[in-house]
């Protein structure tokens, strides 16, 4: 029967805003690297039964090492599979584009798939009561669920430094991961928006199509994106509050 759902975790970014010359996802953050730790916490959800991850062809066997270093147990002699928390972990090529790294988690995962969560590599501090919530109501309704947090702010409309106009806060939000989809739409908006569209993420993909309602999961300030040193900088800040998923 296809009822389990897995995670996708596209991991291949340059991440220049980070570092000119440091693989962000190998950085430590309370003694393990970023990669590991956002593995780590996803698979304490109790909807998920596996992940893949799809990294850049370079850095397959340094992210399997690392996490065979930090935790993570091969699942039987001949497998390139990992387990951690007793859940299957695979490894396979990523895209020169992060839709294209999605597309080829996609392509991998088993055939009692039916569910998918797409969730940012620099996203370490996921929880599990969140992602377990957004996958519910995938499972519950005809619909996708988005993790996201409304916004606080100001928001101006701008061309160059010229103020254009003042968006009406109220109706936005900052939109993070995990991003749960029935996977058989997932896959139809991947075949049929276009390669070159412009989409920044994969809940895009559904809306151009219109292919179901899109709902809103209340997210946290603690599932942070690390982009930049002062992002890990305020992640270390938030693990003091954190139980340690290791």
């Amino acid at each position: 029967m296809k009822n389990d759902c897995w995670a996708v975790v596209p991991a291949g970014g340059s991440g220049s805003r980070f570092s000119q010359t440091e693989d962000k996802l190998t950085v430590s953050l309370g003694h393990h690297p970023l990669l590991v730790y956002t593995l780590t916490n996803l698979m304490q959800a109790s909807k998920l039964s596996g992940a893949v991850i799809a990294a850049h062809p370079n850095r397959l066997a340094a992210y399997r090492k690392l996490m065979l270093e930090h935790g993570a147990k091969p699942n039987g002699q001949e497998s390139e599979e990992l387990l951690i928390h007793g859940k299957i972990i695979r490894l396979t090529p990523g895209g020169e584009t992060r839709r294209q790294s999605v597309a080829n988690g996609l392509a991998v995962l088993p055939q009692t798939v039916s569910i998918v969560a797409v969730h940012d590599a620099a996203r370490p501090l996921v929880d599990a009561v969140t992602v377990n919530t957004a996958i519910a109501k995938v499972e519950a309704e005809d619909v996708a669920a988005i993790v996201a947090i409304p916004v606080t702010d100001t928001i101006k409309e701008a061309e160059g430094r010229q103020i254009i106009r003042t968006l009406d806060r109220t109706r936005l939000y900052r939109v993070q991961t995990p991003q749960v989809f029935r996977l058989d739409m997932l896959r139809q908006a991947h075949r049929h928006v276009p390669a070159d569209y412009p989409v920044t993420d994969d809940a895009q993909l559904l809306e151009v199509l219109e292919l179901c309602p899109i709902h809103v999961v209340p997210g946290s300030e603690v599932n942070l994106k690390v982009t930049t040193l002062e992002d890990l900088w305020v992640a270390e800040s938030f693990l003091k509050y954190r139980p340690s998923p290791f």
